[in-house]
Protein backbone atom coordinates (compact mmCIF):
# COMPACT_ATOMS: atom_id res chain seq x y z
CA UNK A 1 0.00 0.00 0.00
CA UNK A 2 2.81 2.40 0.87
CA UNK A 3 4.52 1.65 -2.45
CA UNK A 4 1.35 2.39 -4.44
CA UNK A 5 0.61 5.52 -2.41
CA UNK A 6 4.05 7.02 -3.09
CA UNK A 7 3.73 6.39 -6.83
CA UNK A 8 0.25 7.86 -6.95
CA UNK A 9 1.56 10.88 -5.08
CA UNK A 10 4.36 11.27 -7.64
CA UNK A 11 1.81 10.95 -10.44
CA UNK A 12 -0.33 13.68 -8.88
CA UNK A 13 2.71 15.94 -8.56
CA UNK A 14 3.28 15.48 -12.31
CA UNK A 15 -0.29 16.42 -13.17
CA UNK A 16 -2.34 13.29 -12.55
CA UNK A 17 -3.69 10.49 -14.72
CA UNK A 18 -4.50 12.75 -17.69
CA UNK A 19 -1.23 14.63 -17.91
CA UNK A 20 1.89 14.97 -20.00
CA UNK A 21 4.10 12.89 -17.68
CA UNK A 22 6.51 11.21 -20.08
CA UNK A 23 7.43 10.93 -23.73
CA UNK A 24 7.88 7.14 -23.53
CA UNK A 25 4.59 6.08 -21.94
CA UNK A 26 2.62 7.14 -25.00
CA UNK A 27 5.00 5.26 -27.27
CA UNK A 28 4.48 2.05 -25.28
CA UNK A 29 0.67 2.15 -25.41
CA UNK A 30 0.72 3.53 -28.95
CA UNK A 31 2.65 0.49 -30.17
CA UNK A 32 -0.16 -1.74 -28.89
CA UNK A 33 -2.84 0.47 -30.48
CA UNK A 34 -1.05 0.04 -33.81
CA UNK A 35 -1.28 -3.75 -33.46
CA UNK A 36 -5.03 -3.54 -32.81
CA UNK A 37 -5.38 -1.33 -35.90
CA UNK A 38 -3.69 -3.97 -38.04
CA UNK A 39 -0.20 -2.48 -38.37
CA UNK A 40 2.93 -4.62 -38.14
CA UNK A 41 5.50 -3.18 -35.77
CA UNK A 42 8.99 -2.64 -37.21
CA UNK A 43 7.65 -3.00 -40.77
CA UNK A 44 4.98 -0.28 -40.69
CA UNK A 45 6.28 1.72 -37.72
CA UNK A 46 9.65 1.96 -36.03
CA UNK A 47 9.72 0.72 -32.41
CA UNK A 48 12.95 0.59 -30.43
CA UNK A 49 11.96 -2.16 -27.98
CA UNK A 50 10.97 -5.81 -28.33
CA UNK A 51 7.21 -6.36 -28.75
CA UNK A 52 6.52 -7.72 -25.26
CA UNK A 53 5.00 -4.53 -23.85
CA UNK A 54 2.89 -4.11 -27.00
CA UNK A 55 1.44 -7.60 -26.50
CA UNK A 56 0.88 -7.12 -22.76
CA UNK A 57 -1.07 -3.92 -23.36
CA UNK A 58 -3.39 -5.38 -26.01
CA UNK A 59 -6.37 -5.46 -23.61
CA UNK A 60 -5.96 -1.72 -23.00
CA UNK A 61 -5.50 -1.02 -26.71
CA UNK A 62 -8.68 -2.96 -27.53
CA UNK A 63 -10.55 -1.18 -24.74
CA UNK A 64 -9.49 2.20 -26.10
CA UNK A 65 -12.07 1.78 -28.88
CA UNK A 66 -14.84 1.92 -26.24
CA UNK A 67 -13.47 3.92 -23.32
CA UNK A 68 -11.26 6.25 -25.37
CA UNK A 69 -7.50 6.41 -25.79
CA UNK A 70 -7.05 8.90 -22.94
CA UNK A 71 -8.82 6.62 -20.46
CA UNK A 72 -6.84 3.62 -21.73
CA UNK A 73 -3.59 5.54 -21.10
CA UNK A 74 -4.79 6.41 -17.59
CA UNK A 75 -5.60 2.75 -16.92
CA UNK A 76 -2.13 1.62 -18.05
CA UNK A 77 -0.61 4.14 -15.64
CA UNK A 78 -2.66 2.75 -12.76
CA UNK A 79 -1.70 -0.78 -13.78
CA UNK A 80 1.98 0.14 -13.68
CA UNK A 81 1.50 1.53 -10.18
CA UNK A 82 0.04 -1.84 -9.20
CA UNK A 83 2.95 -3.67 -10.84
CA UNK A 84 5.46 -1.55 -8.90
CA UNK A 85 3.58 -2.30 -5.67
CA UNK A 86 3.66 -6.02 -6.57
CA UNK A 87 7.46 -5.79 -6.91
CA UNK A 88 7.72 -4.53 -3.33
CA UNK A 89 5.33 -7.25 -2.17
CA UNK A 90 7.24 -10.02 -3.97
CA UNK A 91 10.52 -8.84 -2.47
CA UNK A 92 8.97 -8.97 0.99
CA UNK A 93 7.61 -12.48 0.37
CA UNK A 94 10.85 -13.90 -1.11
CA UNK A 95 13.08 -12.56 1.66
CA UNK A 96 10.61 -13.58 4.38
CA UNK A 97 10.64 -17.14 3.08
CA UNK A 98 14.44 -17.12 2.82
CA UNK A 99 15.27 -15.21 6.00
CA UNK A 100 13.41 -13.17 8.64
CA UNK A 101 10.50 -10.75 8.87
CA UNK A 102 12.76 -7.80 9.63
CA UNK A 103 14.88 -8.45 6.56
CA UNK A 104 11.73 -8.88 4.48
CA UNK A 105 10.42 -5.49 5.58
CA UNK A 106 13.80 -3.95 4.73
CA UNK A 107 13.66 -5.36 1.18
CA UNK A 108 10.07 -4.26 0.59
CA UNK A 109 10.65 -0.86 2.15
CA UNK A 110 13.75 -0.27 0.02
CA UNK A 111 11.79 -0.96 -3.17
CA UNK A 112 8.88 1.20 -2.01
CA UNK A 113 10.88 4.38 -1.34
CA UNK A 114 13.73 4.29 -3.90
CA UNK A 115 13.39 7.43 -6.03
CA UNK A 116 14.03 5.92 -9.52
CA UNK A 117 11.51 3.19 -8.70
CA UNK A 118 8.90 5.79 -7.72
CA UNK A 119 9.48 7.73 -10.94
CA UNK A 120 9.33 4.64 -13.17
CA UNK A 121 6.29 3.28 -11.35
CA UNK A 122 4.25 6.47 -11.59
CA UNK A 123 3.48 6.05 -15.29
CA UNK A 124 3.74 3.45 -18.06
CA UNK A 125 7.47 2.68 -18.04
CA UNK A 126 9.11 -0.68 -18.72
CA UNK A 127 11.36 -1.09 -15.67
CA UNK A 128 8.61 -2.13 -13.19
CA UNK A 129 7.59 -4.90 -15.56
CA UNK A 130 11.20 -6.12 -15.78
CA UNK A 131 11.35 -6.21 -11.99
CA UNK A 132 8.05 -8.08 -11.74
CA UNK A 133 9.01 -10.88 -14.13
CA UNK A 134 12.53 -11.12 -12.72
CA UNK A 135 11.18 -11.58 -9.19
CA UNK A 136 8.53 -14.06 -10.33
CA UNK A 137 11.42 -16.13 -11.70
CA UNK A 138 13.37 -15.82 -8.43
CA UNK A 139 10.28 -16.86 -6.46
CA UNK A 140 9.94 -20.05 -8.52
CA UNK A 141 13.65 -20.89 -8.29
CA UNK A 142 14.14 -20.39 -4.56
CA UNK A 143 11.62 -22.91 -3.27
CA UNK A 144 13.20 -25.46 -0.95
CA UNK A 145 12.65 -28.13 -3.63
CA UNK A 146 11.82 -26.53 -6.98
CA UNK A 147 10.19 -28.86 -9.48
CA UNK A 148 10.89 -29.04 -13.20
CA UNK A 149 7.78 -27.00 -13.91
CA UNK A 150 9.09 -24.29 -11.55
CA UNK A 151 12.37 -24.10 -13.45
CA UNK A 152 10.60 -23.96 -16.81
CA UNK A 153 8.17 -21.32 -15.55
CA UNK A 154 11.10 -19.23 -14.28
CA UNK A 155 12.58 -19.43 -17.77
CA UNK A 156 9.29 -18.25 -19.26
CA UNK A 157 9.23 -15.27 -16.87
CA UNK A 158 12.81 -14.31 -17.77
CA UNK A 159 12.00 -14.72 -21.46
CA UNK A 160 9.01 -12.40 -21.02
CA UNK A 161 11.24 -9.84 -19.32
CA UNK A 162 13.56 -9.91 -22.33
CA UNK A 163 10.64 -9.47 -24.73
CA UNK A 164 9.74 -6.26 -22.88
CA UNK A 165 13.18 -4.69 -22.87
CA UNK A 166 16.51 -6.02 -24.07
CA UNK A 167 17.92 -5.49 -20.58
CA UNK A 168 15.97 -8.61 -19.58
CA UNK A 169 18.85 -10.65 -20.95
CA UNK A 170 20.95 -9.52 -17.95
CA UNK A 171 18.91 -11.37 -15.27
CA UNK A 172 18.44 -14.26 -17.72
CA UNK A 173 22.19 -14.74 -18.09
CA UNK A 174 22.72 -14.03 -14.38
CA UNK A 175 20.23 -16.67 -13.27
CA UNK A 176 21.68 -19.24 -15.68
CA UNK A 177 25.19 -18.61 -14.32
CA UNK A 178 23.87 -18.84 -10.77
CA UNK A 179 22.36 -22.25 -11.47
CA UNK A 180 25.66 -23.43 -12.95
CA UNK A 181 27.55 -22.11 -9.91
CA UNK A 182 25.12 -23.97 -7.65
CA UNK A 183 25.85 -27.14 -9.68
CA UNK A 184 22.39 -27.29 -11.19
CA UNK A 185 23.44 -27.58 -14.83
CA UNK A 186 20.28 -29.44 -15.89
CA UNK A 187 18.15 -26.72 -14.35
CA UNK A 188 20.22 -24.10 -16.18
CA UNK A 189 19.60 -25.87 -19.48
CA UNK A 190 15.89 -26.27 -18.77
CA UNK A 191 15.52 -22.60 -17.78
CA UNK A 192 17.44 -21.34 -20.80
CA UNK A 193 15.44 -23.54 -23.17
CA UNK A 194 12.13 -22.24 -21.77
CA UNK A 195 13.35 -18.64 -22.10
CA UNK A 196 14.47 -19.17 -25.71
CA UNK A 197 11.12 -20.76 -26.64
CA UNK A 198 9.30 -17.79 -25.08
CA UNK A 199 11.45 -15.35 -27.05
CA UNK A 200 10.88 -17.22 -30.31
CA UNK A 201 7.10 -17.36 -29.81
CA UNK A 202 6.84 -13.66 -28.89
CA UNK A 203 9.41 -12.14 -31.23
CA UNK A 204 9.61 -14.63 -34.12
CA UNK A 205 6.44 -13.50 -35.96
CA UNK A 206 7.49 -9.84 -35.82
CA UNK A 207 10.98 -10.74 -37.04
CA UNK A 208 9.57 -12.60 -40.04
CA UNK A 209 6.84 -10.09 -40.90
CA UNK A 210 9.21 -7.13 -40.65
CA UNK A 211 11.79 -8.74 -42.91
CA UNK A 212 14.44 -8.46 -40.20
CA UNK A 213 13.82 -4.77 -39.46
CA UNK A 214 13.12 -5.71 -35.83
CA UNK A 215 16.84 -6.33 -35.38
CA UNK A 216 17.67 -2.94 -36.85
CA UNK A 217 15.26 -1.12 -34.53
CA UNK A 218 15.83 -3.05 -31.30
CA UNK A 219 19.52 -3.89 -31.60
CA UNK A 220 21.52 -1.79 -34.06
CA UNK A 221 19.73 1.53 -33.53
CA UNK A 222 19.99 1.16 -29.76
CA UNK A 223 23.67 0.20 -29.89
CA UNK A 224 24.66 3.20 -31.97
CA UNK A 225 22.53 5.80 -30.17
CA UNK A 226 24.53 8.86 -29.03
CA UNK A 227 25.35 9.65 -25.39
CA UNK A 228 22.37 11.10 -23.58
CA UNK A 229 21.08 11.61 -20.06
CA UNK A 230 23.22 11.12 -16.97
CA UNK A 231 26.89 10.54 -17.78
CA UNK A 232 29.59 9.18 -15.48
CA UNK A 233 29.56 6.27 -13.05
CA UNK A 234 29.33 8.45 -9.94
CA UNK A 235 26.45 10.50 -11.30
CA UNK A 236 24.58 7.36 -12.30
CA UNK A 237 25.16 5.84 -8.87
CA UNK A 238 23.92 9.02 -7.20
CA UNK A 239 20.76 8.72 -9.28
CA UNK A 240 19.85 5.60 -7.32
CA UNK A 241 19.69 7.81 -4.23
CA UNK A 242 17.41 10.34 -5.83
CA UNK A 243 20.10 12.81 -6.87
CA UNK A 244 19.18 13.91 -10.37
CA UNK A 245 21.36 16.80 -11.38
CA UNK A 246 24.73 18.42 -10.70
CA UNK A 247 26.64 16.59 -7.97
CA UNK A 248 28.43 18.39 -5.19
CA UNK A 249 31.77 17.04 -3.96
CA UNK A 250 29.91 15.55 -1.00
CA UNK A 251 27.46 13.72 -3.27
CA UNK A 252 30.34 12.40 -5.36
CA UNK A 253 32.06 11.09 -2.25
CA UNK A 254 28.83 9.44 -1.09
CA UNK A 255 28.35 7.81 -4.50
CA UNK A 256 31.93 6.48 -4.40
CA UNK A 257 31.38 5.06 -0.91
CA UNK A 258 28.19 3.37 -2.08
CA UNK A 259 30.01 1.74 -4.97
CA UNK A 260 32.71 0.44 -2.61
CA UNK A 261 30.11 -0.81 -0.12
CA UNK A 262 28.14 -2.51 -2.93
CA UNK A 263 31.29 -4.24 -4.17
CA UNK A 264 32.02 -5.52 -0.66
CA UNK A 265 28.46 -6.78 -0.20
CA UNK A 266 28.62 -8.51 -3.59
CA UNK A 267 31.92 -10.16 -2.68
CA UNK A 268 30.42 -11.51 0.57
CA UNK A 269 27.23 -12.61 -1.13
CA UNK A 270 29.14 -14.50 -3.83
CA UNK A 271 30.21 -17.04 -1.20
CA UNK A 272 26.67 -17.43 0.18
CA UNK A 273 24.51 -19.97 -1.63
CA UNK A 274 20.99 -18.93 -2.51
CA UNK A 275 19.34 -15.58 -3.15
CA UNK A 276 22.32 -13.50 -1.96
CA UNK A 277 24.64 -15.08 -4.52
CA UNK A 278 22.03 -14.75 -7.25
CA UNK A 279 21.63 -11.01 -6.68
CA UNK A 280 25.41 -10.55 -6.63
CA UNK A 281 25.81 -12.30 -10.00
CA UNK A 282 23.05 -10.26 -11.68
CA UNK A 283 24.55 -7.02 -10.33
CA UNK A 284 28.06 -8.06 -11.41
CA UNK A 285 26.74 -8.19 -14.99
CA UNK A 286 24.45 -5.17 -14.78
CA UNK A 287 26.81 -2.61 -13.21
CA UNK A 288 29.48 -2.60 -15.96
CA UNK A 289 26.78 -2.72 -18.66
CA UNK A 290 24.98 0.33 -17.30
CA UNK A 291 28.23 2.12 -16.45
CA UNK A 292 29.27 1.99 -20.10
CA UNK A 293 25.88 2.41 -21.77
CA UNK A 294 25.71 5.55 -23.95
CA UNK A 295 22.40 6.63 -22.44
CA UNK A 296 21.20 6.62 -18.85
CA UNK A 297 18.02 8.30 -17.68
CA UNK A 298 16.90 8.65 -14.10
CA UNK A 299 14.21 5.97 -14.24
CA UNK A 300 16.74 3.42 -15.53
CA UNK A 301 17.85 3.06 -11.92
CA UNK A 302 14.67 1.10 -11.22
CA UNK A 303 16.25 -1.87 -13.02
CA UNK A 304 18.52 -2.24 -9.99
CA UNK A 305 15.73 -2.02 -7.41
CA UNK A 306 14.93 -5.74 -6.90
CA UNK A 307 18.52 -6.93 -7.12
CA UNK A 308 19.99 -4.36 -4.73
CA UNK A 309 17.11 -4.98 -2.31
CA UNK A 310 17.83 -8.72 -2.36
CA UNK A 311 21.57 -8.11 -1.97
CA UNK A 312 21.09 -5.93 1.12
CA UNK A 313 18.36 -7.96 2.77
CA UNK A 314 19.92 -11.42 2.35
CA UNK A 315 23.44 -10.62 3.52
CA UNK A 316 24.87 -13.36 5.74
CA UNK A 317 25.70 -12.61 9.38
CA UNK A 318 29.19 -11.25 9.97
CA UNK A 319 31.65 -13.81 11.37
CA UNK A 320 34.69 -13.25 13.54
CA UNK A 321 35.66 -16.93 13.47
CA UNK A 322 34.82 -20.01 11.43
CA UNK A 323 32.53 -21.35 14.14
CA UNK A 324 30.68 -18.33 15.40
CA UNK A 325 28.72 -15.58 13.70
CA UNK A 326 28.20 -12.12 15.13
CA UNK A 327 24.46 -11.52 15.20
CA UNK A 328 23.64 -7.84 15.57
CA UNK A 329 21.04 -7.07 18.25
CA UNK A 330 17.54 -6.57 16.91
CA UNK A 331 17.44 -2.88 17.78
CA UNK A 332 20.71 -2.23 15.93
CA UNK A 333 19.27 -3.79 12.76
CA UNK A 334 16.05 -1.82 13.13
CA UNK A 335 17.89 1.47 13.59
CA UNK A 336 20.17 0.84 10.59
CA UNK A 337 17.21 -0.12 8.40
CA UNK A 338 15.24 2.92 9.55
CA UNK A 339 18.15 5.22 8.69
CA UNK A 340 18.46 3.69 5.20
CA UNK A 341 14.72 3.75 4.42
CA UNK A 342 14.28 7.19 6.00
CA UNK A 343 17.16 8.69 4.01
CA UNK A 344 15.86 7.27 0.72
CA UNK A 345 12.33 8.42 1.52
CA UNK A 346 13.58 11.94 2.25
CA UNK A 347 15.32 12.08 -1.13
CA UNK A 348 12.19 10.83 -2.89
CA UNK A 349 9.94 13.37 -1.19
CA UNK A 350 12.42 16.13 -2.05
CA UNK A 351 12.30 14.98 -5.67
CA UNK A 352 8.50 15.12 -5.62
CA UNK A 353 8.52 18.66 -4.27
CA UNK A 354 10.46 19.83 -7.32
CA UNK A 355 8.18 18.17 -9.90
CA UNK A 356 6.47 20.54 -12.31
CA UNK A 357 3.06 19.37 -13.41
CA UNK A 358 1.78 19.47 -16.97
CA UNK A 359 -1.92 18.79 -16.42
CA UNK A 360 -3.71 18.36 -19.75
CA UNK A 361 -7.43 19.05 -20.00
CA UNK A 362 -8.08 15.95 -22.08
CA UNK A 363 -11.80 16.67 -22.49
CA UNK A 364 -11.21 20.14 -23.90
CA UNK A 365 -8.42 18.86 -26.14
CA UNK A 366 -10.75 16.24 -27.59
CA UNK A 367 -13.50 18.79 -28.19
CA UNK A 368 -11.10 21.10 -30.05
CA UNK A 369 -9.68 18.52 -32.48
CA UNK A 370 -12.95 16.59 -32.92
CA UNK A 371 -13.39 12.95 -33.79
CA UNK A 372 -12.52 12.89 -37.48
CA UNK A 373 -9.77 15.45 -38.10
CA UNK A 374 -6.17 14.49 -38.85
CA UNK A 375 -3.94 15.36 -35.90
CA UNK A 376 -0.13 15.20 -35.67
CA UNK A 377 1.95 15.74 -32.52
CA UNK A 378 5.55 15.67 -31.37
CA UNK A 379 4.47 13.29 -28.55
CA UNK A 380 2.22 10.28 -28.97
CA UNK A 381 1.02 10.68 -25.37
CA UNK A 382 -0.61 13.98 -26.40
CA UNK A 383 -2.30 12.28 -29.34
CA UNK A 384 -3.64 9.56 -27.03
CA UNK A 385 -4.96 12.16 -24.58
CA UNK A 386 -6.70 13.80 -27.55
CA UNK A 387 -8.08 10.43 -28.67
CA UNK A 388 -6.54 11.06 -32.08
CA UNK A 389 -3.69 8.56 -32.51
CA UNK A 390 -3.55 6.55 -35.74
CA UNK A 391 -6.77 7.77 -37.29
CA UNK A 392 -7.57 6.43 -40.74
CA UNK A 393 -5.86 8.38 -43.51
CA UNK A 394 -3.73 10.33 -41.05
CA UNK A 395 -0.09 9.16 -41.08
CA UNK A 396 1.90 9.85 -37.93
CA UNK A 397 5.05 8.67 -36.22
CA UNK A 398 4.88 6.42 -33.19
CA UNK A 399 8.28 7.65 -31.98
CA UNK A 400 9.62 10.77 -33.74
CA UNK A 401 12.86 10.77 -31.76
CA UNK A 402 13.38 7.08 -32.41
CA UNK A 403 12.90 7.71 -36.13
CA UNK A 404 15.73 10.25 -35.93
CA UNK A 405 18.00 7.86 -34.05
CA UNK A 406 17.37 5.28 -36.74
CA UNK A 407 18.85 7.70 -39.29
CA UNK A 408 22.08 8.31 -37.40
CA UNK A 409 25.28 7.16 -39.01
CA UNK A 410 28.92 7.59 -37.98
CA UNK A 411 29.87 11.22 -37.35
CA UNK A 412 26.22 12.26 -36.83
CA UNK A 413 26.31 10.75 -33.32
CA UNK A 414 29.07 13.08 -32.07
CA UNK A 415 27.60 15.84 -29.90
CA UNK A 416 24.13 14.91 -31.07
CA UNK A 417 22.06 16.30 -28.19
CA UNK A 418 20.28 18.63 -27.99
CA UNK A 419 20.41 20.08 -31.51
CA UNK A 420 21.59 17.06 -33.50
CA UNK A 421 18.10 16.48 -34.88
CA UNK A 422 18.60 19.65 -36.90
CA UNK A 423 21.49 17.98 -38.75
CA UNK A 424 19.15 15.35 -40.21
CA UNK A 425 17.56 16.91 -43.33
CA UNK A 426 15.70 13.74 -44.30
CA UNK A 427 14.09 13.52 -40.86
CA UNK A 428 13.10 17.21 -41.00
CA UNK A 429 11.59 16.70 -44.46
CA UNK A 430 9.61 13.64 -43.32
CA UNK A 431 8.33 15.56 -40.30
CA UNK A 432 7.04 18.35 -42.55
CA UNK A 433 5.51 15.76 -44.89
CA UNK A 434 3.55 14.24 -41.99
CA UNK A 435 2.34 17.65 -40.80
CA UNK A 436 1.26 18.56 -44.32
CA UNK A 437 -1.61 16.08 -43.97
CA UNK A 438 -2.75 17.47 -40.60
CA UNK A 439 -5.76 19.58 -39.76
CA UNK A 440 -4.37 20.17 -36.24
CA UNK A 441 -1.00 20.02 -34.53
CA UNK A 442 -0.67 19.35 -30.80
CA UNK A 443 2.76 20.51 -29.68
CA UNK A 444 4.57 20.24 -26.36
CA UNK A 445 6.30 23.59 -26.95
CA UNK A 446 6.63 26.64 -29.17
CA UNK A 447 7.53 25.62 -32.74
CA UNK A 448 10.51 27.98 -32.89
CA UNK A 449 11.60 26.94 -29.42
CA UNK A 450 11.62 23.29 -30.46
CA UNK A 451 15.22 22.10 -30.05
CA UNK A 452 14.64 19.31 -32.56
CA UNK A 453 13.34 21.45 -35.43
CA UNK A 454 15.31 23.60 -37.82
CA UNK A 455 14.36 27.21 -38.42
CA UNK A 456 12.87 26.18 -41.76
CA UNK A 457 10.62 23.55 -40.14
CA UNK A 458 9.41 26.01 -37.52
CA UNK A 459 8.70 28.67 -40.13
CA UNK A 460 6.76 26.16 -42.22
CA UNK A 461 4.53 25.45 -39.21
CA UNK A 462 3.93 29.16 -38.61
CA UNK A 463 3.12 29.74 -42.27
CA UNK A 464 0.56 26.93 -42.49
CA UNK A 465 -0.92 26.78 -38.99
CA UNK A 466 -2.23 29.23 -36.41
CA UNK A 467 -2.16 28.65 -32.68
CA UNK A 468 -5.73 28.51 -31.39
CA UNK A 469 -5.44 27.21 -27.81
CA UNK A 470 -3.24 26.27 -24.89
CA UNK A 471 -4.81 23.33 -23.11
CA UNK A 472 -4.15 22.54 -19.44
CA UNK A 473 -1.90 23.97 -16.76
CA UNK A 474 1.85 23.69 -16.35
CA UNK A 475 4.68 24.58 -13.99
CA UNK A 476 7.18 27.43 -14.54
CA UNK A 477 9.53 25.36 -16.71
CA UNK A 478 6.76 23.82 -18.82
CA UNK A 479 3.99 25.20 -21.00
CA UNK A 480 0.53 23.72 -21.59
CA UNK A 481 0.01 21.72 -24.75
CA UNK A 482 -0.48 24.02 -27.73
CA UNK A 483 -3.08 23.35 -30.41
CA UNK A 484 -2.37 24.72 -33.88
CA UNK A 485 -5.01 24.66 -36.64
CA UNK A 486 -4.35 24.66 -40.38
CA UNK A 487 -5.02 28.07 -41.94
CA UNK A 488 -7.10 28.39 -45.10
CA UNK A 489 -4.99 28.89 -48.21
CA UNK A 490 -6.21 32.47 -48.79
CA UNK A 491 -5.04 33.49 -45.29
CA UNK A 492 -1.61 32.04 -45.94
CA UNK A 493 -1.39 34.15 -49.06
Amino acid sequence: MASAALRLLMMSRQGGLFSDIEYDDGVHLGSSVLLVHGHVLYRDQLFLHPPGISLLLLPFAWASSWVGQATALALTRLTTVAVAAAVAGLLTYIVRRDSSRRRALLAGGFAAVLAPSIVAGSTLMLEPWLGLFGLLAVERLTHSSPRRIDIALAGVYLGLATTIKAWGVIPLVGVALWLLWERRSRDALRLTSAAVVTLVVAIGPFLLLSGGRLLNDVAWTQLRRPPDGVQGLLARTAGLLGRNGHLSSGSQLLAALILVATALLMARAAFTPGVARLSAIVLAIAIPVFANAPSFFFHYGDFFTPWVALLIATQPAFRWSRRRAIAAPAHVFVVAAAILIGGLLYQSIDLMRHQEAADINAGRLQRIVGQHSCVVSDQVSLLLLAGAFDRAGCPSWLDPRGAALNELRGPDTAGFYPSGFQRLPRWQHEYVALMSHADFLILSGEPCGHAEWTRATCQWVQEHFARIAEVGHAGPAKIPAQVWQRMPARKRL
